[in-house]
C-alpha cells in the first residue's frame, strides 16, 4: 500500500514534511520530540495528501521523521537535517523559475492524464501564482530562466507581460530554445520584453553582478562572437568587491541527471569547455544558474557552482530561491503547494519519481565561499 514520506524543503531552522497515502484518515507525524496528527489536506485520483512544516529548529542538525497512519498502522521513515547557519548578512536573494512554457492556453488538472510530463495548460496558474509567491519570501528579484513562452507570438508574449506586470519585484527574463522554434520568435521576444536586441546585459544589484547570457541554441558563445568578447569585458570589468553570478539556459557541464543514458546531447553550450576555463580565471563568478535540463542540480567545479533549476509544470514542479551571503551561498527548492498536480507529473517517472528531484543536497544547501 502506498505511504510515502518525504521532505522537499529545508532551511536552517525548518523542515517540511510531505506524505502521501492511499488510505484518508490521520496519520501521526513525528520528529524528534516534536508531534502531530494531521488530516489529509487534499485528495487526487486515490492519493491522499498531508503536509507539515517543523520550525523553531537548530541549525545543521539531523532529524529522524516518523509518519504512522493511525488506521492502517502503515509507517514511513526519513533522516533528513536542517541547513547550516548562513555564512554572514544575505547581500542578495533572486527568485529563479525555468522553463514554464508559457501559452494562451488554460487548463485543468482533471484535463491531464496520469503520467503526463508537462502540464502546459497550467503554466499560466502557476506562474500567476508564484511569482508572487516569490515576492512573500522575501526575494530581492526573479530571474526566468528560458522556455518562458511555447510558442513565441504576440499573443503569448501579452500573456507574460501581464503577469509580470503584476509582480512588484524586478523580473529578468532570458531566452531559451523554444522561443526561436517560432518564426521571428528571437527577436520578438527581445523586442516585446524590451531587452537588447541581443539579449544579453548586467547589472550590479547590492554588491552582486548579475550576468544573463542569452543562449537561445548550443552555438551560443561560439569563440570569436560578439556575446562572448562582451562577456569577458564583464568580467574583467566587474566593479570591484563585487560577486558575479551568471544566468543561461543551457548549461556549461554535465549534470548527474544528464549523464549516461539520460544525455541526450543537448543540454551542453558548444564552446563549454573555453568558457569554463573562462570562468575558472575569474575567482569572483560564484555561480552558473540554467534551466532546460529541470532536475534541482548542484556541481561544484573550480570554485563555481553550477545550477539547475526545477519547472512549475514538470516534476519536481517547483522553483528556486538562490541566496548571497557576505561569505556564501544558498539555494532552497520549494515544491509547489498542489501536490495533486505534481502526483500527475511525477507518475511519468514511475518508479524512479525521486530522480527528478534532485539530491537533497542539491535542492537544498548553504555554502561557504572557497578561498581564494
Amino acid at each position: 500500500m502506498l505511504f510515502d514520506l518525504y521532505a522537499p524543503t529545508r532551511t536552517s531552522d525548518s523542515l517540511e514534511v510531505r506524505v502521501r497515502s492511499a488510505s484518508a484518515g490521520p496519520i501521526a507525524l513525528s520528529l524528534a520530540d516534536s508531534a502531530v496528527e494531521l488530516g489529509p489536506i487534499g485528495e487526487h485520483r486515490g492519493v491522499h495528501f498531508y503536509r507539515h512544516r517543523f520550525e523553531g529548529l537548530s541549525c545543521g542538525a539531523s532529524f529522524p521523521v516518523r509518519a504512522r497512519h493511525l488506521e492502517s498502522g502503515a509507517t514511513a521513515s526519513e533522516v533528513t537535517s536542517t541547513l547550516p547557519s548562513p555564512p554572514g548578512a544575505a547581500r542578495l536573494r533572486l527568485g529563479l523559475v525555468a522553463d514554464p512554457h508559457l501559452s494562451t492556453v488554460s487548463a485543468s488538472i482533471d484535463d491531464y492524464a496520469t503520467g503526463t510530463r508537462r502540464l502546459y495548460g497550467l503554466a499560466g496558474e502557476l506562474m500567476e501564482r508564484y511569482l508572487p509567491r516569490l515576492e512573500t519570501l522575501g526575494v530581492d528579484a526573479i530571474v526566468l530562466l528560458g522556455d518562458l513562452v511555447d510558442p513565441c507570438t504576440p499573443e503569448t508574449l501579452a500573456r507574460l507581460r501581464v503577469i509580470l506586470s503584476r509582480v512588484s519585484v524586478p523580473c529578468h527574463p532570458i531566452i531559451g530554445n523554444h522561443e526561436p522554434w517560432s518564426p521571428g520568435g528571437e527577436e520578438l521576444f527581445h523586442r516585446a520584453l524590451g531587452l537588447p536586441s541581443g539579449g544579453h546585459r548586467a547589472l550590479s544589484v547590492n554588491g552582486v553582478r548579475l550576468v544573463f547570457l542569452s543562449t537561445p541554441a548550443p552555438d551560443a558563445l561560439a569563440p570569436g562572437s560578439e556575446q562572448l568578447r562582451w562577456l569577458e569585458r564583464q568580467l574583467v570589468e566587474a566593479p570591484a568587491g563585487e560577486d558575479i553570478a551568471l544566468f543561461s539556459h543551457f548549461s556549461l557541464l554535465l549534470h548527474p541527471c544528464v549523464q549516461g543514458h539520460r544525455n541526450d546531447g543537448y543540454q551542453l553550450l558548444d564552446n563549454h569547455r573555453a568558457l569554463l576555463a573562462l570562468l575558472a580565471r575569474h575567482p569572483r563568478v560564484r555561480v552558473f544558474a540554467a534551466g532546460h535540463k529541470n532536475v534541482p542540480s548542484r556541481v561544484d567545479r573550480q570554485g563555481v557552482v553550477h545550477l539547475l533549476s526545477p519547472q512549475l509544470i514538470q516534476a519536481p514542479c517547483g522553483y528556486d530561491v538562490l541566496t548571497f551571503y557576505e561569505g556564501g551561498l544558498g539555494r532552497i527548492t520549494y515544491e509547489i503547494d498542489e501536490q495533486h498536480y505534481c502526483e500527475v507529473a511525477r507518475a511519468a517517472y514511475q518508479p524512479l519519481w525521486r530522480e527528478r528531484y534532485g539530491q537533497e543536497s542539491h535542492r537544498n544547501f548553504v555554502l561557504r565561499y572557497r578561498a581564494s
